[in-house]
Formats: structure tokens, C-alpha cells, sequence
């Protein structure tokens, strides 16, 4: 025991000594580092490290690494804090290595050792690795740490950043960035692309550009990633990361895209923190119950302030409805809209809903609900009807091609008077079978109430008597209701039009009182309710004069019906009824494979149109009114001053038709909606020469070009109407003052219209950006078209191909593939 205890006390008095011979040699490795500055070949790796990963260091010098375990392992390195990481540079025998690299947005804790406060360590903590420094320099080491960190984490919340622990001789002189929204948002997704490993995708920085500039608060994934030709999950990840620290984006769409789960986990980082996300639109990109569970679990956090979730034509199924369901539950906020449409569920899936839905944050919250295209049966509907008894909030419902069992919802409905009568607002059952017990219950609730106004009752298999018991129980309504009605795909017939159009014309009642009644009639649609050629003339002779905005009579008049004279008096009897119905907006005479008015029904249309005031939507789609009709139109559209939109599309429109209908659109100034034929294009393109794919192209361009224009133009006038409107007010606010002061010059008149026109084209409207960002869209499909007609011309035959360019030098020849063109494309309609 004795030789123990002496063995023992030796080898702690060599520990002793060892660690008195180790603190000395590290002291003078800390002297010499403050000497020691790096070398040309030091700076030249450095630079090439930055470069290549395209970023910028803030702070590069020679430190000491050492680890709390093991205190006698010390190492010498360069250290380079970047804007988004650290690299360790080693310098070895074979010359310098990059030893390791941490990722900023990967930092935990920075912090200065306890007793060791003498501002010559520091402790770094990363999500997966320690480090230790000693330095000179060590405040500015943790200077430039935590500006990189602040540079690239803008508007993350508290409760997220990494814990600081360090004296407060460190924050000398130290000033933090402070980049604006725009900055901040596009360093984030920098960092997040570098953090995950991705390339930055320019098409993505371009579209944040895009939307500060025409303050756009919609993130569109659409528009985003339509440049790209494949994207990956990190590529998703770095977005997500991105906008789940912007305080930017108040709105989240997704729709038709191939996210899939894998996508859709990632972007579910989203709603960990985005408070300022209001809207969250993923319809159709190929969710299952694995990517909502994923969502559901971000939701269930309640980090995040999302009141309209849609999630629609996604197949979730029975299991994936509770597993949301759930998740909705758990984190205590209740949505104000939530869209659940065809996403494969059940009974089961409407009890999950229906039995959330009665909880107490949901029955004073939820506004929309829209279930349709879910099986929900007679199980289905008595849930919703235990629901639909209790809520107090629900302004739009909406259960199409549900199975619902009409007569049950319906007789619920009208129990809650407080919800038919003063809440709801808009009803669609479409697609579900109506009894005659149902139709009456409903006509009941819409005659008597004050809130519901767009009620939809399409393809129901209704006949004549029920759609005109309903349009009277509306026309009867005294409670000042203005109805939206849609009855498209109903059989009403020719002699239900006849009877439509005596309640329309107010004899219905059999007062013998005329016309004039109809004052209370909004829209009213009547597609493909099979009304011929006797039933339009009916329902419009009855409609003339009235004070509805909105009429489609689409698909309603067959093939062979219509002669070349009888065509002549629709067109006239349609004409006359825009130009003497001056509340009528917009009209909708479209038509379908079997339904078209030909040139013969529609020209006549167009001419009566051409002094007209009023009217600011037509729609003449597929009615085959080939170069006759588009000349027409093309003559109209450089007279009319009032039409903003038409939609021609599908109308055996050929080359020197487009031209001409170019021509004119360059001319008129009040178009603002796209209004260029694509489908009509596509099938020119099919069949043309290159010189002619060139002059479509220049084309297809210049017409998004002219609806810029317009719309500038639009929003010149619509200041100046303003300023004048202000000026007018002031004019008169100054007419009541003493005579002493309106004798006084107005010197400030001039220069305060100024303002008003400046302030006006400086800060568009919410209409003007809505109408600019749907302009943009609209454009995409244009550059998806010529992107896969380019690829399917690069397959032609070649020698087919050169024969038809070989024919462009000829004028005479141009002429007459110009006409063969024309021919097919009247051909390639028919086939569509």
C-alpha cells in the first residue's frame, strides 16, 4: 500500500509539471499568433474558397483550436467567417486544406467560456459538432460571426436564434445589419441554398425581385419554378426555409404541381414560424396521407397564423381527413376557410370534419366550407346536418357532386334561420339529386331571405318547373337581395325558356303587368339547358331593359338549327338587347362540339356593338366564325372604347385572321385582359413555314405588350379621374368659406393636383397589381407553348421542313401555304 501511494503521488507530481510545461508552451503559441499574418498563398486560397462557393469573408486570420476534453490538443488553423459559413483552413505538408466547414444557420450558441472572461476564447455549438477558439482576435471574430448570423436569419423570431452568452466588452463598436425586406429575404434564401446544398436558381431570385417590385404579397410556386426545368426536395427546402422568416408573403399557392409528399414535407418548414402566412392554397400536387401528416404536424404547432387552407385534389382519403383533422385540433386556432374538395374521403372523413367543426373555436370562426366531389351519403349528411344546426359564422357552402341527400341538408338549413336568413351567402349544390320536396324548401329559404345571394343548382337533372320555381321564389325575394343564379346543364327546354321568360317579363303571376319587374337579378347562367333558337330570343326579349350585369346563354342553339337568316336574327335580336340593356357588363355566347352560331349569328353581334358604351366582356368562344367573324371583330375592336376583354378562342381563326386581329388590338386602347387565341395558334403552328413560326411568335409577344400599355393607360386616366374628383371636392369645400378668403390666390391648387397624379401612377391599385400579376401568369402559358413546339419541330422532317422554307422566298408561294395553312387549321378545329 505504502509503494501505492508513492507510485501515485509521482505521477501526479509529473501530471503537474506537464500541465505547468503545457499552459506556457500554449501562451507562447498566443503570442506568436499575434504576430503571425497570412501569407500571399494564404489570401489566394481564401479568395479561390469564397469564390467558388460564391460567397464573401468577413473575417480570416490564424487562431487556435483546442477541445474542453482534451485541453493539451491544440491546433493551429485558419479561420474564415464568410457570410454563410466557417471554414477551418489547415497547412499541411501537401500544402492547405479546407478541415471543416459549419453552416451559420447552423449555430446554436456562441459564448465566452466561464473563467475565462479575458476575451481570448470563444465556444461555438453547431447542430452536429463543438468548436473551441483562442485568439487575439476573438471579439472580432464574434463580431463578424454574429453580423453573418443577422444577415442571413432576417425576421426569424426570438425564440429561434442562437443563445449569445458573451461579456458585453464584445458588443463595443459592434453595429448589427440591418437590410430591408427585400435584402433580407433574398440573403436568406442565399444562405439556405449554400446551407442545403443547392445551386441558387435565378429563375427564383428574378420572381422575388419581381413581387417586391409590384408589391405582390402571393408566393406563387407556379410562377417561381416555371423556368426550371427539374427541381429537387432541397431546392424546395431552400424556398421554405426562405419564406418561413419573411415577414413578406402573406399568401402560399401551389396548384397542379408535381410536389408530392417528399416536396410537401419540406415545404411544411414553412408554417414553423410564419405568422404573417394568411393563405395557403395546395390544390393538386399529389399529396398523400404521408405529406399531409407532414403539414399537419407544422400546423398542429400553431406557429403560424394560416386562416384559408385549401388542400383540394389531393387523394388524402378517410385516414389523411383525421390526420388533419387532428392536427387542426391540437393547435387550438380555428380556420376561417377550409376547401377539402375531391380529395378522396368518405363518410368517415365528413363525421372527422363535422365533429371538429362543432367545437367551439370553429362553430364562431369557420366562414367558407367547400366539400364537394366527397362521397358523403346519407352518413355523411347527417353529420353535416348535426353541424349545420349549431354554427353561427358560415357565409359559403359548398357541396358539389357530393351525394348529399338534398331533402335532409336543406330541411337543416332552414331550421337555423339565423344562418339561411341572415349568415349564408352563397349555396352550391350542384350535381346532387333535388326531390321536389328539396326544390321547395329551397325556393322557401330564398324567397325569404336577406343574406343569400349566389346560389349555384347546375346539373341537378332539374326540370323546366323546378328552375322557374326557384328563379321566382327569387324574383319575389322584397328583401333587398341582389341573386347571382346559375342553372347551367338543367333541361329547361324551349317552352320552359317561354314560361322563364314570363316570370322574367313579370306575367308569370298572371298580372298581365309587363315588363320592368326584374330589378333584383344580378347574373343568371343558363348553359347547355338546351333553350334553342326560340328560347334566347325568350329569355333575352324578357331580359331587355332590366338591370342584370351578367347573361351566358353558352351551348344552347344546335347545329342545323340555325339558317343564314335565322342566324342574321339572333345576332340582331343579341345586339339589340346588349345596346338597350345599358346595367348588362358582360356576355357569354360561347359555344361547344355541336352548339356554334357560325359568322351568320355572331357577326351581326359584333357590328351592333361597335358605338356601344356598356359592355365590358364578350365571349364568342367556339362558334366557328372563321376570317369572317374575325374580321368583324377586329372592325369592332378599333371602334368600341368601352370593351375591356373578349374571349375568341377555338374559332378556326387562321394566319391573316390573326394578323388582322393583331392590327387592331395594337390599336384599341381599352383591352386589358389577355385575349389571344392560343388554341387557334397552336394549330397554326402545327402546319406553318419557320417564317411564318417567327412572325406568331412576334405576335403572341406583342399582344401581352399592348395589354401593358393598356393598362398603364388605364391607370393614367384612372388617376386623373381621381385628382379631378379631389379637385372638384376641394372646389367646393372652398366655396363655403368667406368671400375675403375665396378671393385669395390658390396657390397650392396646381402643385397638390401634382401630387394626386403622381401619388396615383406611383402606387398602383389592389385591382391594377391583381390585373398585372394575372397578366404575367397568363403569359407563362404562351412560353410553355413555344418551348414544346420548338421541340416538336425540331423532330419534323427535314427535308419537309426545307422544302416549305425554300418556298418563302416567293411572295405567290407564301400566298398560297398561308391558305393551306388556314385549311388546316380549320381542320385541326374540327378535330378538337
Amino acid at each position: 500500500n505504502h509503494t501505492q501511494v508513492l507510485v501515485a503521488s509521482h505521477h501526479l507530481h509529473h501530471q503537474r509539471e506537464a500541465a505547468a510545461i503545457m499552459v506556457e508552451e500554449q501562451k507562447e503559441v498566443l503570442s506568436g499568433l499575434k504576430e503571425r499574418v497570412l501569407e500571399p498563398d494564404d489570401q489566394a486560397f481564401i479568395e479561390a474558397l469564397a469564390a467558388d462557393s460564391h460567397q464573401e469573408a468577413y473575417w480570416k486570420g490564424w487562431v487556435t483550436l483546442y477541445t474542453k476534453s482534451n485541453v493539451a490538443s491544440v491546433k493551429e488553423r485558419i479561420l474564415v467567417v464568410t457570410n454563410f459559413r466557417l471554414f477551418t483552413i489547415k497547412l499541411g505538408v501537401m500544402g492547405r486544406s479546407t478541415r471543416q466547414s459549419h453552416a451559420i444557420l447552423d449555430l446554436l450558441e456562441i459564448s465566452v467560456p466561464r473563467g475565462k472572461e479575458d476575451e481570448s476564447h470563444l465556444h461555438l455549438v453547431f447542430s452536429n459538432h463543438t468548436m473551441d477558439i483562442r485568439s487575439t482576435e476573438v471579439v472580432a471574430i464574434a463580431q463578424a460571426i454574429m453580423f453573418a448570423y443577422k444577415s442571413i436569419t432576417y425576421g426569424m423570431p426570438t425564440s429561434r436564434l442562437p443563445k449569445v452568452e458573451l461579456p458585453h466588452s464584445f458588443f463595443d463598436g459592434f453595429s448589427p445589419p440591418e437590410p430591408d425586406t427585400q435584402d433580407g429575404l433574398l440573403a436568406t434564401y442565399a444562405a439556405q441554398c449554400d446551407y442545403h446544398e443547392v445551386p441558387q436558381k435565378l429563375p427564383v431570385l428574378d420572381y422575388f425581385m419581381t413581387c417586391f417590385e409590384m408589391q405582390d404579397r402571393v408566393f406563387d410556386m407556379n410562377d417561381a419554378l416555371h423556368n426550371l426545368e427539374k427541381f429537387t426536395t432541397p431546392d424546395i427546402e431552400a424556398i421554405a426555409g426562405a419564406l418561413s422568416h419573411s415577414h413578406w408573403y402573406e399568401e402560399l399557392v401551389a396548384v397542379n404541381m408535381p410536389l408530392k409528399d417528399a416536396n410537401l414535407v419540406a415545404l411544411a418548414k414553412i408554417f414553423s414560424s410564419a405568422h404573417q402566412l394568411y393563405k395557403v392554397i395546395l390544390v393538386n400536387v399529389g399529396a398523400t396521407r404521408r405529406g399531409m401528416a407532414a403539414l399537419a404536424a407544422r400546423l398542429a404547432e400553431g406557429h403560424h397564423g394560416v386562416k384559408y387552407l385549401n388542400v383540394s385534389k389531393n387523394k388524402i382519403g378517410d385516414a389523411g381527413m383525421r390526420t388533419l383533422v387532428e392536427a387542426l385540433e391540437v393547435s387550438g386556432s380555428a380556420m376561417e376557410t377550409l376547401c377539402v374538395q375531391q380529395c378522396d374521403f368518405g363518410a368517415k372523413g365528413y363525421n372527422y370534419i363535422a365533429t371538429m367543426l362543432m367545437t367551439k373555436p370553429w362553430l364562431n370562426t369557420l366562414r367558407v366550407l367547400d366539400v364537394s366531389d366527397n362521397s358523403a351519403g346519407k352518413a355523411g349528411t347527417t353529420a353535416l346536418c348535426e353541424w349545420l344546426a349549431k354554427t353561427t359564422s358560415l357565409e359559403q357552402f359548398y357541396a358539389m357532386r357530393s351525394d348529399l341527400h338534398a331533402d335532409k341538408f336543406l330541411a337543416a338549413l332552414a331550421e337555423n334561420q339565423a344562418l339561411s336568413q341572415k349568415k349564408l351567402t352563397t349555396l352550391n349544390v350542384s350535381g346532387n339529386k333535388l326531390s321536389k320536396s328539396s326544390v321547395q324548401l329551397l325556393a322557401e329559404i330564398i324567397a325569404s331571405t336577406s343574406s343569400l345571394s349566389h346560389v349555384y343548382v347546375t346539373h341537378s337533372s332539374l326540370k323546366a318547373d323546378a328552375i322557374n320555381l326557384i328563379l321566382s321564389a327569387a324574383l319575389s325575394n322584397s328583401n333587398g337581395v341582389e341573386f347571382w343564379i346559375e342553372f347551367s346543364g338543367n333541361d329547361i327546354g324551349t317552352k320552359g325558356a317561354a314560361q322563364m321568360a314570363k316570370i322574367l317579363s313579370g306575367d308569370g303571376d298572371g298580372d298581365g303587368d309587363g315588363k320592368g319587374k326584374v330589378r333584383n337579378l344580378h347574373t343568371l347562367v343558363l348553359d347547355s339547358c338546351g333553350l334553342g333558337f326560340d328560347g334566347v330570343l325568350s329569355v333575352c326579349g324578357a331580359l331587355q331593359g332590366s338591370n342584370i350585369h351578367t347573361l351566358s346563354i353558352d351551348a344552347n342553339m344546335k347545329v342545323g338549327m340555325l339558317g343564314a337568316s335565322k342566324g342574321k336574327d339572333v345576332g340582331a335580336a343579341l345586339g339589340e338587347f346588349v345596346n338597350k340593356t345599358p346595367a348588362l357588363r358582360e356576355l357569354s355566347v360561347a359555344g361547344d362540339d355541336s352548339h356554334y352560331l357560325k359568322p351568320a349569328g355572331i357577326v351581326p353581334l359584333i357590328e351592333a356593338l361597335h358605338n356601344n358604351k356598356t359592355l365590358k366582356f364578350l365571349d364568342i368562344a367556339r362558334n366557328r366564325i372563321g376570317d369572317e367573324g374575325v374580321s368583324a371583330l377586329a372592325t369592332m375592336l378599333r371602334i368600341n372604347t368601352a370593351l375591356t376583354s373578349f374571349n375568341a378562342q377555338r374559332n378556326r381563326i387562321g394566319i391573316k385572321s390573326l394578323r388582322d386581329l393583331h392590327a387592331a388590338v395594337k390599336e384599341n386602347k381599352t383591352l386589358l385582359d389577355w385575349v389571344i387565341p392560343i388554341h387557334d395558334i397552336e394549330a397554326i403552328y402545327k402546319s406553318c413555314s419557320v417564317k411564318v413560326y417567327k412572325e406568331m411568335e412576334s405576335i403572341v409577344f406583342d399582344f401581352d405588350q399592348c395589354m401593358e400599355r393598356n393598362a398603364k393607360l388605364h391607370k393614367q386616366r384612372e388617376a386623373e379621374r381621381q385628382a379631378k374628383q379631389q379637385q372638384q371636392q376641394q372646389a367646393a369645400a372652398s366655396a363655403n368659406k368667406d368671400d375675403q378668403k375665396q378671393q385669395q390666390p390658390d396657390q397650392g391648387g396646381e402643385k397638390h393636383l401634382e401630387e394626386v397624379l403622381h401619388s396615383a401612377l406611383a402606387l398602383p391599385t389592389g385591382r391594377a397589381r391583381q390585373a398585372s400579376r394575372s397578366r404575367r401568369r397568363l403569359s407563362r402559358p404562351a412560353a410553355d407553348m413555344f418551348k414544346e413546339i420548338t421541340q416538336q419541330r425540331s423532330a419534323w422532317d427535314k427535308n419537309k421542313e426545307t422544302s416549305r422554307s425554300s418556298k418563302d422566298g416567293d411572295d405567290d408561294e407564301d400566298e398560297a401555304e398561308e391558305s393551306k395553312a388556314d385549311a388546316t387549321t380549320n381542320d385541326a378545329s374540327d378535330s378538337n
